[in-house]
């Protein structure tokens, strides 16, 4: 029986891809402190940033969990040897430009994960900007004046009046609505066509067995 390496991303959709998993009779931790290797029956899961599983997958993974904005950012450097399978209901949002306000020539502030991603919508949007790329929360320096604006993700839970986010925390707004996102199933441009392969992805794709 042929092995299979699947790669989920932590952080903001670990519970939403462990739920995922679980009904359809993947029983692995990734919410939490998660176990970094799993396996069930032929399939291998590793737990890894999210911004790395579309990197991984096509060099070595089968499959993988993770963010479209990750895989969109990652396809910007040329390395993206994946397709999308389905799109997996959780982990919605958007990528957006927020600040106090829109101003020429930005200094745009923008996650080191999602920088290529960033300097596209810059392109976009202003004539001249600089872009500049941090690890961690980017809400602090557009509050602090360190940067004018960012490009980063924000949950659709902002939508709903009662739910404060960072960036309105930050007392910043959303100025422009740039990309959705959510979390996406991946799979290698390398497709096998094996019936083990095809058991695999019938069980990772299809109806949840709960």
């Amino acid at each position: 029986m042929s092995r299979y390496i699947f790669g989920v991303g932590k952080g903001e959709i670990a519970e939403g891809a462990e739920a995922y998993l679980k009904r359809r009779g993947f029983g692995v931790k990734v919410a939490g402190k998660p176990v970094l290797t799993q396996s069930v029956g032929n399939v291998t899961f590793r737990i890894v940033n999210a911004r790395d599983v579309p990197r991984f997958v096509g060099k070595g993974y089968d499959f993988g969990i993770t963010g479209r904005d990750f895989c969109e950012d990652e396809r910007l450097t040329g390395n993206g040897n994946f397709v999308y399978t389905d799109e997996l209901g959780f982990g919605g949002g958007w990528i957006v430009l927020y600040g106090a306000r829109r101003r020429d020539n930005p200094l745009i502030v923008v996650p080191a994960d999602i920088h290529n991603l960033g300097g596209k919508y810059a392109q976009k949007l202003f004539s001249c900007f600089s872009i500049l790329p941090v690890n961690g929360a980017t809400e602090g320096y557009v509050s602090s004046g360190e940067a004018d604006c960012g490009i980063d993700f924000m949950s659709d839970k902002n939508d709903t009046p009662e739910y404060v986010g960072t960036i309105k925390r930050n007392g910043l707004i959303v100025l422009e609505k740039l990309m959705p996102t959510q979390a996406m199933l991946l799979e290698s441009n390398e497709k096998d066509n094996s019936r083990d392969a095809k058991a695999v992805r019938s069980c990772i794709a299809g109806k949840p067995k709960i």
